[in-house]
């Protein structure tokens, strides 16, 4: 049996949609911060709420709560572009809400896998110096013994002409 709903259950009414409309109309800053507090912002911050539940976004660096606060900071610096007779305010916001939260989901996807890359490219770089590293080591073990032989050679050689000359 499905929950029955209260009456004063939705959170962004027509009451939101004309203070959204009297805030544009204002140019009152103590006027349009009274109406902001009062009746925009607890429905903007239902609807972020809302928005960023339902489509699940998760590939933001920062918390759940500083996401959902800028995109209430992106809602409110758009709120100016909102027109009364264009259509219903509560969609118009959730579109505003939902689009901004997709592109900044979209571009932490991109940041994650460049770091990704940037990871692997790192790794496969230090691979390559490590085996130059190596080669270059080999290298000089390589001469190293060539100097070994040739001074264990000349020892060997002026030793045997030393004893030659002397007995």
């Amino acid at each position: 049996m499905p929950r029955k709903r209260g009456p004063n259950r939705q959170y962004f009414t027509k009451d939101t949609e004309d203070a959204i409309v009297s805030y544009n109309l204002s140019t009152n800053d103590i006027f349009r911060n009274k109406i902001f507090e009062e009746k925009i912002k607890f429905a903007f911050e239902k609807l972020v709420e809302n928005v960023f539940n339902t489509f699940k976004f998760s590939y933001f660096d920062v918390s759940p709560i500083d996401v959902q606060k800028e995109t209430i900071s992106h809602l409110v610096a758009n709120m100016h572009k909102y027109e009364s007779g264009k259509g219903k305010a509560f969609a118009y916001f959730s579109i505003i809400a939902k689009n901004y939260l997709i592109f900044h989901n979209t571009i932490q996807i991109i940041y994650q896998f460049v770091k990704f890359i940037s990871l692997i490219i790192l790794i496969i770089y230090l691979i390559f110096n490590l085996f130059h590293l190596f080669i270059i080591l080999i290298i000089y073990l390589i001469v190293l013994i060539n100097l070994i032989i040739h001074l264990i050679y000349y020892f060997i050689y002026y030793h045997y002409l030393y004893y030659l000359i002397n007995h």
